[in-house]
């Protein structure tokens, strides 16, 4: 589809891809980290590490767009058309 040029083609194959593997991931991961802690810590323990790496995940995210952003328009950089 990315060979096709088409924008709109390419924005439902990404949006379609999005959606199959986020719905994938977040309906198994309930079930598998109940059974990864005990009952009187797994909500507490869930939420420190989802909360954890958001922030971890979330602030870096801002710095690799930047850098991206700054190599994108690094002069001299061979542009595909």
């Amino acid at each position: 589809m990315f060979d096709s040029r088409d924008p709109v083609l390419i924005f439902v194959a990404l949006f379609v891809a999005v959606v199959i593997g986020h719905g994938a991931m977040i309906g198994t991961q309930p079930a598998f980290f109940t059974e990864l802690f005990a009952s009187r810590v797994a909500y507490s323990g869930l939420a420190l590490g989802h909360e954890l790496a958001s922030m971890i995940v979330g602030g870096f995210s801002l710095v690799v767009a930047t850098a991206l952003l700054a190599w994108a328009a690094r002069p001299g950089r061979a542009r595909c058309s």
